[in-house]
């Protein structure tokens, strides 16, 4: 992904130099913008397609902002296209979403990253819980639902078979009728001479 170089941005040397004098430097740089303080963990999206599913993986280290902007893409990936499947609706895509809760958790314990990078760190944009992706947690919610809502419903053997000899004398009576219309003769068209 290309971050455009930032305008305050410090040569290496100078950036060197305000990471020693900060007091929240770690000494682990940020894998995307090159920012201090970092930590090492890695973030993860599930995509399940009925049968196979496919699993990516965002490696850090991350600096805070860097961090929640790919916390926010892949757990929000995750909540939309991680519930189709059978094995990854109950186990892989719950899974993932936790791990990745879990780090964005250590992740919240980061200060932001100290100004002068090689280049600036990602936007994080919304919150999850503001962007359209959040309506995937209904998935695990409605799904339960819908199918037992379908086994209440569902006719069970001691019920009556309905009667169909009221819709057969139904359409013994009310049979369409085909009327006969006369049907004129066509001539054939003469060849071109």
């Amino acid at each position: 992904m290309y971050t455009p170089k930032s305008s305050f941005s410090a040569t290496q040397s100078e950036y060197a130099q305000l990471v020693a004098k900060s007091p929240e430097a770690n000494g682990v740089y940020c894998n995307h913008c090159g920012a201090t303080p970092a930590i090492d963990l890695d973030f993860h999206a599930h995509r399940a397609m009925f049968v196979i599913s496919r699993y990516r993986k965002l490696m850090g280290p991350f600096c805070r902002d860097c961090g929640l902007a790919s916390f926010r893409k892949m757990t929000g990936d995750s909540l939309i296209q991680g519930w189709w499947g059978p094995f990854s609706a109950f186990v892989s895509n719950p899974n993932t979403l936790l791990a990745n809760t879990i780090n964005r958790v250590r992740l919240r314990r980061l200060p932001p990253p100290i100004p002068g990078a090689p280049t600036l760190p990602m936007d994080p944009g919304r919150p999850l819980w503001q962007r359209p992706a959040i309506a995937g947690l209904l998935v695990p919610i409605i799904a339960p639902c819908l199918v037992l809502a379908g086994m209440i419903n569902a006719p069970t053997p001691a019920d009556p078979q309905p009667d169909h000899r009221d819709l057969d004398r139904f359409l013994q009576i009310y049979q369409p009728v085909n009327p006969q219309f006369p049907v004129p003769t066509t001539v054939p068209a003469r060849a071109a001479n």
